[in-house]
């Protein structure tokens, strides 16, 4: 899975874990945030890799690093609201009606 596919399964499953196994989306959202991590660092190389061989300038470096920060922050802050979640016994959502809607 590519990082955009990663982040949306992400949030599927923190917005769905107050109606299926909590626990579950837990350790399906960190083995996803662990992804991301490994990915951003792998493109970051490559970037960098481009950057030596004159392919893109340091100008295109920074952003493209940028970016990537930003969906990293991104996929730890979902993370981050999942723990609170599972540590508070705390669901988003808490009308059933809303898991019609997200389905």
């Amino acid at each position: 899975m590519q990082l955009k596919e990663l982040l949306e399964k992400s949030f599927s499953l923190l917005l769905r874990s107050r109606f299926d196994d909590s626990e579950y989306a837990f350790e399906k959202i960190s083995r996803i945030e662990d992804r991301i991590d490994e990915l951003t660092f792998a493109y970051r190389q490559a970037q960098i890799d481009r950057l030596k061989n004159k392919k893109v300038s340091a100008n295109d470096c920074v952003v493209y690093s940028e970016i990537m920060t930003d969906i990293e922050r991104v996929s730890d802050h979902i993370m981050n609201i999942v723990e609170e979640c599972q540590r508070c016994n705390f669901a988003l959502f808490n009308d059933e009606t809303m898991k019609e809607q997200i389905a």
